[in-house]
């Protein structure tokens, strides 16, 4: 996934790894994972069983300006799958199921509305520098 494919359609967000979200003043910093090496891993079988397998990829900084009515659970957790998201002209809600690796997980949530938006590519990352 390329920068321009998200600033195009922010619902690509379900196709991306959410790593974290930061609420500074009326500005949201939201950090995804998106896997650039999408089309190529559909196309081979997958036998790897490596837990960290899909995690490459680029590190999006996502950061929304005019945020209000921002909401979040305040628990956090190791990693989060997707379970649905809404994504309007100016809002988002995002809900996701929250797992972490030695403990139970649980629901995640995160909604706001926002007056506009800005992607900044942070690079190509390797799993353990997430």
């Amino acid at each position: 996934m390329k920068q321009s494919d998200i600033e195009a359609d922010l619902s690509l967000l379900s196709k991306c790894d959410f790593i974290r979200a930061t609420l500074k003043g009326d500005s949201l910093f939201l950090q995804v994972v998106a896997d650039q090496d999408e089309e190529e891993e559909d196309d081979e079988e997958d036998d790897d069983d490596d837990c960290c397998c899909g995690m490459n990829g680029h590190l999006f900084t996502i950061i929304f300006q005019g945020v209000k009515d921002f909401e979040k659970n305040k628990e956090e957790y190791d990693s989060y799958k997707t379970e649905k998201l809404i994504v309007s002209k100016d809002s988002i809600f995002w809900n996701m199921q929250g797992m972490n690796l030695y403990e139970n997980g649980g629901e995640y949530s995160l909604s706001f509305s926002y007056s506009s938006f800005e992607v900044i590519d942070d690079g190509k990352i390797e799993a353990a520098e997430v």
